[in-house]
């Protein structure tokens, strides 16, 4: 049986659902946030329905691009979207396939997101995708408050 290296982060944001959602599923919004804090994110291709692709640039301060794309499998508006993922480009020495699920719910004043990226090889992938993700989620509830 092959291991589970599964990534599971939760964090709640003082926002309405509504704002979270459309912040993960608006092209302008996903380009103010979408990347680690030292870098910044472009989206040249966002087509926003189920079997709709995706990619996004993110681009470091020494000017050097990691690029992401993949395909939208599942909206379930404003509740829980599914995507895949995988990098594109010749920076990343990651190039497996990998899927992103995001579950968003009302919680007090705010909206607790629950963030799964499964498919990862090692624990070294998951642990570096981690750092990524979480100063990502930094820059998502800069933009939310």
């Amino acid at each position: 049986m092959a291991e589970d290296f599964t990534l599971v982060i939760t964090r709640t944001f003082p926002a309405p659902q509504d704002k979270v959602w459309s912040a993960w599923t608006n092209k302008e919004e996903l380009a103010k946030w979408f990347c680690p804090e030292n870098m910044t994110a472009s989206v040249p291709e966002f087509d926003f329905q189920e079997g709709g692709a995706y990619k996004i640039v993110m681009t470091n301060d020494k000017g050097e691009d990691h690029t992401a794309a993949g395909v939208i499998e599942t909206i379930d508006a404003p509740n829980k979207l599914v995507w895949t993922w995988q990098w594109v480009d010749g920076v990343s020495s990651y190039k497996n396939k990998t899927k992103l699920m995001v579950e968003l719910k009302e919680v007090g004043d705010g909206t607790e997101m629950t963030f799964t990226h499964s498919g990862f090889e090692s624990e070294q992938q998951k642990t570096d995708h981690n750092k990524g993700w979480s100063s990502a989620f930094n820059q998502l509830g800069k933009t939310l408050s």
